[in-house]
């Protein structure tokens, strides 16, 4: 199914960055698609830069990168850090410490267990605050990636990346809500389905994530020097309504999030059934015509 494919026909750029989230895009499972990879070799091999974006972490992803030799840059933590493929940082978008202090401790005055991602400088994954147990997801999540937790007092105010909580949906948003009545335009608050053990589980949990402000994959991307004119990206969650809307050539799996297929130019196929791969024919058909 393709939606405003007509409004695509018109874009007189070149594009020379194609920007591709990674879970429900081209992973299927834990592993990328062949024929995504394929497709993205070629976008490379004519002189076109592939760029990963994912709200992962830099050590939840670097895996990927052994099946993208071609990749040399990575967006990670929902646009908060951007590193070259060894893991050398190449921007941040640090949360103030007293942010992300009092962001915890209203997590925490809420029921939550705060959960702040740290930058990987400080030696540690995350810090948990708070007495409330890990939702089973996050537990789950930490134990297959060997993550490096610290519970209690933050050894690193000044090196938060993001903060956040993971819940039931309904108790997502109230506890969003709650965040952004106190805090207001200091920070970044967005809360969406997480990815679980179970995955086709209908009611699965939601992550509340909060960032500094303007912190996206979209600014990101600009800091890395992309050319907002030049690129082209592919998303299927709420960490990339920006990109989806403001790239003019956007593609998103038709079993995204509604919002998601709402911002993009196209939505292709299912990332089961080869999106990434569907995603870069439809770009060099849409260039060529």
């Amino acid at each position: 199914m393709i939606l405003l494919w007509d409004t695509m026909n018109f874009v007189p750029a070149p594009v020379t960055t194609f920007v591709t989230d990674l879970d429900g895009t081209l992973l299927v499972g834990n592993e990328p698609c062949p024929d995504g990879v394929k497709a993205l070799e070629h976008l490379v091999d004519r002189g076109i830069e592939v760029i990963v974006a994912t709200g992962r972490a830099f050590s939840e992803c670097s895996f990927v990168l052994e099946a993208l030799p071609f990749v040399e840059r990575i967006i990670s933590a929902g646009g908060a850090y951007a590193t070259d493929r060894h893991g050398r940082a190449l921007y941040k978008s640090l949360m103030r410490p007293e942010v992300s202090d009092l962001v915890s401790r209203t997590l925490v005055e809420d029921g939550q267990a705060s959960i702040l991602l740290k930058d990987p400088e400080c030696g540690i994954d995350y810090v948990v605050q708070g007495d409330a147990p890990l939702d089973p997801a996050t537990s789950w999540w930490f134990r297959i990636h060997d993550i490096r937790m610290h519970h209690g007092p933050d050894p690193h105010p000044g090196s938060t990346l993001r903060a956040g909580a993971v819940g039931p949906a309904s108790v997502m948003a109230q506890s969003a809500d709650v965040i952004r009545s106190a805090m207001g335009s200091q920070v970044h608050v967005q809360h969406w389905g997480a990815l679980t053990e179970a995955d086709a589980v209908v009611d699965r949990p939601h992550l509340l994530e909060i960032f500094a402000p303007d912190t996206d994959k979209w600014t990101a991307m600009l800091a890395l020097g992309v050319k907002p004119d030049e690129a082209a990206t592919v998303g299927d969650g709420h960490n990339d309504l920006r990109m989806l809307s403001s790239a003019p050539w956007s593609f998103s799996p038709e079993d995204g999030d509604s919002e998601a297929k709402s911002r993009a130019k196209c939505v292709v196929s299912g990332h089961r059934s080869g999106a990434v791969a569907e995603a870069v024919a439809r770009l060099l058909e849409g260039m060529s015509s």
